[in-house]
């Protein structure tokens, strides 16, 4: 016997997308599955990147993913492809560095990579707490010189935490929301 049931289905909601016309460098926060967007918007850069190199505006990803263990790290292979083809060919148009970081490393005893939120790696480094040869002091280090709304344009996406730390973070270093920001939060 069928039963029939009503579904209401309604169109997209927001309008997180990338802003073809600015063409500073990018910078993707996603904390968990708010790097969905971000995979997109990189597929696009290449495309348009590959079938046209030479006119392609010199562009610099930095895609930095916040989970809780590696194993929530999507589309690992995928970015740490291009993030090696960006090392080996570093005259190309388009360079991503890819940044993956673990919260709960305590769970996760075989990585060996970043840990902390994703927000955290943009945070300045305390001089008093830095070590040269720590991975995570040179990333926090160079992500605090380098990052300027002049020369970058950040997006986040994912948990409300995460946006919320970034857009207080690099508000008071002269990001401004919604021109230097963008943001896609997935729940109030």
């Amino acid at each position: 016997r069928l039963v029939e049931t009503e579904l209401a289905v309604t169109g997209p909601k927001g309008r997180f997308a990338l802003d073809t016309n600015d063409t500073r460098d990018l910078v993707f926060v996603a904390s968990g599955t708010g790097l969905a967007p971000f995979i997109s918007m990189v597929r696009k850069l290449r495309e348009d990147y590959q079938a046209d190199p030479d006119s392609f505006h010199p562009r610099r990803v930095y895609v930095v993913h916040g989970v809780s263990l590696s194993s929530h790290l999507g589309y690992r292979d995928e970015l740490e492809r291009l993030a090696v083809e960006a090392m080996q060919n570093p005259n190309q148009r388009l360079s991503v560095l890819y940044l993956p970081t673990i919260s709960r490393p305590h769970m996760d005893p075989s990585w060996q990579g970043l840990k902390g939120r994703a927000e955290t790696l943009l945070e300045p480094c305390v001089p008093s707490d830095f070590t040269p040869s720590d991975p995570q002091h040179i990333v926090k280090s160079m992500l605090s010189a380098a990052l300027r709304p002049e020369t970058h344009v950040v997006y986040v996406c994912g948990h409300p935490g995460t946006i919320d730390g970034i857009v207080h973070l690099l508000s008071s270093r002269g990001f401004k929301p919604d021109i230097d920001l963008k943001r896609e939060k997935y729940y109030p």
